[in-house]
């Protein structure tokens, strides 16, 4: 449903079939009934090109969604999601490649790198994608910086601006 806390639930949805061992998975972007709102849509581009599965689907009754329908700066920012995702797809073979071989899976939850820090568990909206990326869901309107945990020793980076984060608990 194009609604956030179907956004929101996408989250622990697709971390559970993945765990289970089912790693093609995703969401519909935008979810599949009803219309999103523009930045809902925005937001679910944004998770959705660092899922395993990624498209754009909705029922037939639902209006047209593609980007450049919502105006400039919702297509500017889809197409940067989209642009993530290509860049991110060589990585993404890779863990198809061990999902495959190994049996490892692609979307993880916390845990399974981090063992030791359970406590930071944000099952509810965040997950790493392969061991290397951490992935945060942005599940409410308006909102613009989100309380990441990150594991104590950890190092990380924003692909973005490559702003370095030291694991020390959260980060905002």
């Amino acid at each position: 449903m194009a609604r956030w806390d179907h956004l929101a639930a996408s989250v622990p949805m697709l971390l559970s079939h993945s765990i289970a061992g089912l790693s093609f998975i995703g969401a519909d972007v935008g979810g599949f009934f009803h219309d999103p709102e523009p930045e809902l849509l925005v937001r679910w581009y944004q998770l959705a090109a660092y899922t395993p599965f990624f498209r754009g689907h909705a029922h037939i009754d639902t209006k047209r969604r593609e980007p450049w329908l919502f105006g400039e700066n919702v297509t500017k920012q889809i197409r940067t999601a989209v642009r993530e995702r290509y860049a991110i797809l060589p990585y993404l073979y890779t863990l198809f490649f061990r999902a495959a071989a190994f049996g490892e899976p692609i979307m993880r939850p916390f845990w399974y790198e981090f063992p030791h820090a359970v406590d930071l568990d944000p099952a509810d909206s965040s997950f790493l994608l392969g061991p290397s990326l951490l992935v945060h869901c942005v599940s409410e309107p308006g909102k613009t910086h989100a309380r990441v945990p990150l594991p104590e020793g950890s190092v990380w980076f924003d692909t973005r601006d490559w702003t370095q984060y030291k694991g020390t608990g959260t980060v905002v």
